[in-house]
């Protein structure tokens, strides 16, 4: 039993060989391999800390946003249209105006009148995209 355990041959097979056919003798099989997996982490762990390689300051880890890459969704483009050129909204996005209507038009809003909205500087694009960012960052 030990031996199988050490190998660590497989619940099933051990059964197998062994021609066990009870659960009880299982547990005797598991807790024979969970002893043999103790100490081979003891072991292992004290020739890892006898490593002197492997004694080193661990650097301070700094944990970094996650993803606030911006995607086109309908709630943000429903909020948007009305303020923005479909090229504004590109921008804001980093994709083409062409590509915003696409978008615009599978969520059913196109624009109902052909006047086009003022072209925004490339400040107020970024001050839009920065404020969307920190709206996903606070979510």
């Amino acid at each position: 039993m030990s031996l199988l355990a050490a190998e660590d041959v497989s619940t099933r097979d051990a059964m197998r060989m062994m021609g066990w056919s009870s659960p009880d003798m299982i547990q005797v099989y598991e807790k024979m391999l969970q002893r043999t997996k103790n100490d081979y982490d003891r072991r292992s762990r004290k020739l890892v800390d006898n490593i002197d390689e492997l004694k080193i300051a661990v650097p301070e880890v700094t944990v970094t946003p996650r993803d606030c890459t911006l995607k086109i969704t309908q709630p943000l483009l429903q909020r948007l249209v009305p303020l923005f050129s479909y090229e504004d909204i590109g921008r804001i996005f980093g994709i083409s105006g062409v590509a915003v209507k696409k978008h615009a038009k599978k969520y059913h809003l196109e624009r109902t009148s052909s006047s086009r909205k003022p072209v925004h500087t490339q400040q107020e694009i970024a001050a839009v995209r920065q404020e969307l960012q920190q709206e996903l960052l606070n979510r």
